[in-house]
């Protein structure tokens, strides 16, 4: 703190806990009050990637759905400073400045005093520093007159202390060089001798660096609070909205084909269209891990389309053809244990097992129709898994919003309520009545003409 009365403190920890509310109910408004406004206007920005990249994305519908989203903020910031006892959302901003300003003023003067005390700190640092190796110097075996010497030229008193312990260094330095040293003591020396080879200069840089981090101003959060009344935020909220819109949209879809693909991929594989099942197999599989194009790459490598193709024109399981479809069946049996959840492992490791052992005695046809039919099953569940898994995430999210909203609306009704009653409690309080807690009477109240 700078100084100053108690009052001054009590006023600088008012504006900070207004500012604090500020962004409290900024965000508030972005995540609750505003949902349905969000949805309302969702359509106009649902475009394509193309549309956005060749200039065309900005429209005149969304920018007049920009001119309504701020006169949304408008009405809700005005409610905000009314709630906070101001006549006007001015007024209420303009104490915010003030606040802002003072700690600003705080924020300077506490950097000042951190970095005075970090300078300290170093200077005490690089003292430490020298007394050790000027104590390490005197520790050193030679004859007495020269360490008599260099203790009179390091003593505290002495002038040009750090010219003297240059020369010190220097003289240590060359009586090492004339001296062998013990075989079990080599190892040290040599490396004091390189930490000291490079003078005064190494003292310096081994002084340590502090790192700290900044506390964050009020100014930030007001600047935070400020962006969301800019276009750019409001169309990046409406755009990433719309993007997730899309990708449940997309995980709907794919919910409600997989029972059709199901039967597809059957009828596919009593055709013996084992080549096309194959393909929808690795794509699938690919599909599972998106976001990583090295598994992609290694997905198509080891489950090589024109290496099956050769298996199935051989139309045996002998010799190459079977080494070949071996290492496959592994491959795409170990990727799944690792992409399935912890408790399907177990089926997916007997399913490899089983086919492994077709291997070696089944017909070719038997063992593609369980292998692709088998693994594609197993791709079904991880599908299955991934989509309820994160339907289950949206509701919960869905759930919590609305709760949210629940008990933000009900503790604005609440503080409503209350300032509603104490602003009238002085009208409902009959003449002559006892006050609550006294034994006295409230005087009767002057009859104004």
């Amino acid at each position: 703190m700078l100084g100053g009365s108690a009052s001054d403190a009590e006023e600088d920890e008012a504006g900070r806990n207004l500012v604090t509310k500020l962004t409290q109910h900024a965000f508030q408004v972005l995540n609750i009050d505003m949902d349905g406004f969000f949805d309302e206007h969702l359509d106009v920005f649902d475009q394509d990637i193309e549309e956005l990249t060749s200039g065309q994305g900005e429209t005149l519908e969304q920018y007049d759905a920009f001119t309504k989203y701020s006169r949304e903020l408008e009405r809700h910031f005005d409610d905000f400073a009314q709630r906070e006892g101001f006549s006007s959302a001015r007024d209420c901003f303009d104490r915010i400045n003030e606040a802002v300003k003072k700690d600003a003023l705080r924020q300077k003067e506490f950097m000042r005093r951190l970095h005075q005390q970090i300078q300290e700190l170093q200077a005490r640092w690089a003292r430490e520093r020298v007394g050790a190796e000027v104590k390490e110097a005197q520790e050193k075996p030679g004859d007495s007159e020269g360490k008599q010497d260099f203790q009179d030229k390091n003593a505290p008193h002495a002038p040009n202390r750090g010219t003297h312990l240059a020369e010190a260094k220097a003289e240590g330095k060359e009586a090492d060089e004339g001296k062998s040293s013990p075989s079990d003591e080599r190892g040290e020396d040599m490396k004091r001798g390189d930490a000291k080879s490079t003078g005064e200069e190494e003292t310096a840089s081994a002084v340590p660096v502090f790192m700290f981090s900044q506390p964050m101003g009020l100014e930030s959060f007001i600047q935070t609070v400020l962006s969301i009344a800019e276009y750019t935020t409001f169309s990046h909220i409406m755009r990433m909205k719309v993007k997730q819109r899309r990708v449940i949209r997309q995980m709907e879809e794919e919910a409600r084909d997989l029972e059709v693909a199901k039967l597809e991929r059957r009828d596919h594989l009593h055709a013996g269209r084992f080549l096309q099942v194959f393909d929808d197999l690795v794509d699938r599989v690919c599909g599972l891990t998106p976001h990583r194009p090295d598994l992609v790459d290694e997905n198509r490598r080891k489950m090589d389309r024109e290496q099956f193709q050769e298996v199935v024109a051989d139309g045996a399981v002998d010799g190459n053809s079977k080494k070949a479809l071996q290492g496959m069946v592994d491959f795409v049996y170990a990727r799944l244990a690792v992409l399935c959840a912890p408790t399907a492992v177990t089926r997916v490791k007997e399913d490899q097992k089983r086919i492994q052992d077709m291997v070696w005695g089944s017909a070719l046809e038997d063992i593609l129709v369980e292998f692709l039919g088998s693994a594609h099953r197993h791709v079904d569940v991880v599908k299955e898994q991934i989509y309820a898994f994160t339907k289950a995430q949206l509701e919960a999210a869905r759930k919590a919003k609305e709760e949210a909203k629940h008990r933000l609306f009900a503790a604005r009704a609440n503080i409503g309520g209350a300032e509603e009653g104490k602003s009238h409690g002085d009208e409902e309080t009959p003449q002559g009545a006892k006050l609550e807690g006294s034994g006295t009477s409230s005087p009767p109240r002057r009859e104004e003409k």
